[in-house]
């Protein structure tokens, strides 16, 4: 669900706050669902799901100012990039479930 919405403009900032949210208080980050928090993330922290559909709001003067929508784009794609570094140290922890060591984890495709 959160995929399908990180590409709607309107609907984009409200599932990057739920996401941002269940990262920051560790809720329900398992193996299972890792991989997709790591691939939305990714998608936020390119900044490319809103600017793309956007065109009409895209200054072609490079000294024009940057419009609130520019602003919330890179907003999100700075905190995407510090929650896929908190989402980093989770690894160890999917590693112990499945009875794994750190060194061992290289066999895994968590990322």
């Amino acid at each position: 669900m959160f995929k399908t919405t990180a590409t709607h403009p309107q609907a984009s900032k409200y599932s990057f706050e739920a996401i941002a949210s269940i990262i920051e208080e560790n809720k329900n980050i398992n193996s299972d669902n890792f991989n997709e928090c790591v691939e939305l993330l990714t998608e936020f922290a390119s900044g490319t799901q809103e600017h793309s559909e956007h065109p009409s709001t895209q200054n072609r003067n490079p000294r024009a100012r940057i419009n609130n929508t520019q602003v919330a784009i890179v907003e999100r794609a700075r905190k995407s990039v510090e929650l896929l570094h908190q989402l980093y140290k989770e690894i160890p922890k999917l590693l112990s479930e499945f009875g794994t060591s750190p060194g061992e984890g290289e066999n895994y495709n968590f990322l």
